[in-house]
């Protein structure tokens, strides 16, 4: 029988902070799935819990995530298989160990993006100061190559980003660039980097020996959905953005 192949996104799909678990789910209830370092440790219900456990017993499990591999070291989560990180940037094997071969594709493609990343950081920057937005902002870096970018609200849930995603979008020509916005995160990816890509890349390698083997994805983000659509069938957690934007769409 084909082991299935599961790709899973991580932070609001499998997991989420305390503020956003249900209110009525006792702290006693809610296990650690990952801490951070801020103090806003990541936890699963029950349901969640249970459905890791099932994951990781009836299928070789792999995280697709926009955690860095620093981050990612912080999941309590005792995946035994591949992991996609940093929205593609880096592809774990089993043993903990990068894939080289992917390492050496994206130091290759990225390069060509680096300049145009700190720009882009620079520009938000001072568009959030022109607007008075208290956020945080960094470039996501693995092995010293810059990945992506990325914008948090200090002072609210994420809402006035939008103005630094249209400050960003109006200043820089971003065609074939990802600009990602999902509560209190804004992400601009460039166009070497997708988790599809890093997905398609490892998927086929999984299949190499056994081309039958059935892949499932689950995620809870619109930008989810390319590497999502990679699978045979596919999943998203109720509520979430992708959730929203299918039920939206089928009505």
């Amino acid at each position: 029988m084909s082991r299935p192949i599961v790709f899973v996104d991580l932070d609001d799909t499998l997991f989420q902070t305390r503020r956003k678990c249900p209110p009525d789910e006792p702290s006693e209830h809610l296990t650690l799935a990952a801490q951070a370092t801020n103090g806003a440790h990541s936890l699963m219900t029950r349901r969640q819990k249970a459905l890791v456990d099932w994951l990781i017993a009836s299928a070789e499990t792999v995280p697709v995530t926009a955690r860095s591999t620093e981050a990612y070291s912080r999941v309590a989560i005792p995946f035994a298989a591949h992991a996609v990180l940093a929205n593609g940037a880096v592809i774990l094997g089993p043993d903990g160990a990068p894939e080289a071969e992917w390492a050496a594709i994206m130091a290759r493609d990225l390069a060509a993006h680096e300049e145009t990343l700190a720009a882009l950081l620079e520009h938000g920057r001072a568009a959030g100061e022109t607007a008075g937005l208290d956020m945080r902002s960094w470039i996501v870096a693995e092995a010293e190559i810059a990945t992506y970018a990325v914008f948090k609200q200090n002072d609210g849930e994420g809402e006035r980003l939008v103005e630094i995603a249209d400050a960003l979008t109006t200043g820089f020509d971003l065609a074939g660039w990802t600009v990602h916005h999902n509560g209190n995160n804004l992400g601009l990816l460039p166009p070497a980097l997708s988790k599809r890509r890093a997905v398609d890349w490892l998927l086929a390698r999984l299949r190499a020996e056994d081309p039958t083997r059935p892949a499932i994805g689950f995620g809870d983000s619109l930008t989810d959905l390319p590497f999502l659509l990679a699978c045979d069938l596919f999943g998203a957690p109720a509520g979430s953005q992708l959730a929203r934007a299918l039920t939206e769409g089928a009505g």
